[in-house]
């Protein structure tokens, strides 16, 4: 129970320092890098995103995922597009 907490923290943590950029033409991007295999940084951005819109009481619509590695470790990195609805 002791790993699942810190792993949820971990991911908490992770969304928080996550910054949302705007494209412009309604359209904004967010990056997400996971050191752990087990979190997917596509899952990441994607919930990152949902919660950006949110805030205005509207849904992340996804029109692009871009997936490379992260320059400081061998696991993933996603960038998401996304708009809000």
């Amino acid at each position: 129970m002791k790993y699942v907490t810190m792993l949820l923290l971990m991911t908490l943590a992770a969304c928080s320092g996550q910054r949302v950029k705007d494209l412009g033409e309604g359209l904004h991007s967010i990056n997400a890098c996971s050191d752990d295999a087990l979190i997917n940084p596509q899952v990441t951005a994607t919930k990152a995103a949902d919660k950006f819109c949110e805030k205005t009481g509207q849904e992340a619509v996804v029109s692009t995922f871009d997936t490379q590695a992260c320059p400081k470790s061998d696991t993933s990195a996603t960038r998401v597009v996304f708009a809000c609805r």
